[in-house]
């Protein structure tokens, strides 16, 4: 399997690394839980990819929309180890 993308911005606390990532797209949704659920497979794959090469924790992706000038909406999502080894389950099934 092969996943093209770009990473906005990451960075590392205590904890693990941030992913960040911007979107300045047309807001079509109406909450901000719709928001992120529509680009969490996104995130997740972003963050299965690092925790495998970098071998490093990832504690979670967050998408920073902005959609008017100087209006800014963050939303977040969790990376837990449970999930990602869901994901490397689902990939190898994929890939297999």
């Amino acid at each position: 399997m092969i996943l093209d993308g770009f990473i906005d911005l990451l960075y590392e606390t205590d904890e693990g690394f941030i992913v960040v990532d911007y979107k300045t797209d047309a807001i079509v949704v109406s909450t901000l839980d719709e928001m992120v659920a529509r680009y969490r497979p996104q995130g997740l794959a972003y963050a299965l990819i690092l925790s495998e090469q970098l071998e490093r924790r990832v504690v979670r992706c967050e998408f920073v929309f902005l959609s008017a000038p100087g209006d800014a909406l963050v939303g977040e999502v969790e990376v837990t180890e449970a999930l990602l080894t869901s994901l490397r389950r689902a990939v190898g099934r994929v890939s297999s």
